[in-house]
């Protein structure tokens, strides 16, 4: 699904998430919470490596979150729900170089339907239209019932475009990670473990004047990815 127009503005929905750009029209990076020292910020992946050159760092999409507030002319800790979330800005902290997000129990009714919790959120404000990303993310310590994520959407109509198979791309999201979902196995029939860590494609299509969804369940071969860490996200 490459697209022939490849012009796709990312907003992006993180817990922690900063850009390094590479030239006018090169690659971009990202890279958050990588430490306070007086040197700008490296990537912790191999993207030095692979794709070597000079790389910038974008002020405006990075944050070691090490001020005394939130900066909210980059973040928007306030955005309109949607769907089953709720947010509200109270859930929302910075504290010792880190941003925490909480979700609470509140039940509350939208649309005439009962939700039951609000959660915290922080969207950086400026679109973007490529990205190398790496935020330090830790888990949360409720488990199962939360999943704390880090992911990017396109923006919707504005950005739809054409693939090469003649569909077009209604919606995108790229779900960089998202922690301790507890998803029901099918093979085992048994949830999987804390440690599983997804990493997720959604795609809205059209095609003949019809919409359909490439998703991680529909479509796993292109949609779908998974890592065990050795490790324990909550802690």
């Amino acid at each position: 699904m490459t697209g022939r127009k490849s012009r796709i503005r990312w907003i992006g929905i993180a817990m922690a998430v900063g850009l390094m750009a590479h030239g006018a029209d090169g690659p971009t990076a990202a890279i958050a919470d990588a430490g306070r020292a007086t040197a700008p910020p490296k990537p912790f992946g191999d993207v030095l490596k692979n794709s070597p050159g000079e790389w910038v760092l974008v002020p405006d999409q990075s944050d070691e979150f090490d001020g005394k507030a939130i900066d909210t002319r980059k973040w928007d800790i306030d955005p309109k729900d949607w769907g089953a979330w709720s947010w509200s800005p109270e859930n929302v902290r910075q504290q010792g170089g880190s941003l925490h997000l909480q979700m609470v129990q509140r039940t509350h009714k939208r649309g005439g339907r009962e939700l039951y919790y609000v959660s915290g959120i922080a969207r950086n404000r400026k679109p973007i239209t490529y990205g190398y990303f790496e935020a330090r993310i830790k888990g949360c310590s409720r488990y199962p019932g939360a999943s704390p994520a880090f992911w990017m959407h396109s923006r919707g109509a504005d950005n739809r475009y054409e693939t090469i198979g003649g569909e077009t791309v209604r919606y995108c999201e790229i779900d960089v990670v998202e922690l301790q979902q507890s998803e029901f196995d099918f093979r085992t029939r048994r949830r999987f473990p804390v440690n599983r860590i997804d990493c997720n494609l959604h795609v809205l299509l059209i095609r003949d004047g019809k919409e359909y969804w490439l998703r991680p369940h529909t479509h796993p071969d292109i949609c779908k990815t998974s890592f065990d860490a050795p490790w324990d996200p909550r802690k």
